[in-house]
């Protein structure tokens, strides 16, 4: 199986939806109780904050490799 970098968005978007799962579930068995006003803001802004996160990252990895490649092409000519 060939190896493939890891979807941040996809990972955070998950973690985010396991984690209110856990916390309606939680609110059912307990006292504690979540207001549904803002559920829907804060999941878009874990998942704004994910895709803003992997945007940077994408940016970081393009960098790097325009990097390699002119540190590659400067040792390869005379």
């Amino acid at each position: 199986m060939r190896k493939h970098s890891i979807d941040l968005v996809s990972c955070i978007a998950g973690l985010l939806f396991v984690g209110l799962s856990i916390a309606y579930v939680v609110g059912a068995y307990t006292d504690i109780r979540i207001d549904p006003r803002l559920v829907f803001p804060l999941v878009l802004v874990g998942l704004g904050v994910a895709g803003l996160a992997a945007s940077l990252l994408a940016q970081h990895r393009s960098d790097r490799a325009v990097a390699d490649s002119a540190k590659s092409a400067d040792s390869l000519s005379p």
